[in-house]
């Protein structure tokens, strides 16, 4: 598969990427767009999330701290009435 990539000064935009067990470490991402792409099996560690806005997502399986987040919308709807 070939792989586009555009360096804007400080950014760089990825085009039809294949970067499956990639690794990204100590990366500044503020302000990053995500569009159509399979994060299944990722694994975020001591990232910041603040702000951060997820939105046509099949959040099946995913966890956070251990707890499905389909279970925290289900709990949080219950609560909500």
């Amino acid at each position: 598969m070939a792989v586009t990539l555009i360096d804007t000064s400080d950014r760089i935009e990825a085009r039809n990427a294949a970067l499956t067990a990639s690794r990204l470490s100590n990366v500044d991402m503020r302000d990053l767009a995500v569009d159509d792409a399979n994060l299944s099996g990722a694994t975020f560690r001591n990232v910041n999330m603040t702000g951060v806005r997820i939105t046509d997502a099949n959040l099946s399986d995913m966890e956070i701290e251990g707890v499905k987040v389909t279970d925290l919308f289900a709990a949080w709807k219950q609560l909500k009435g």
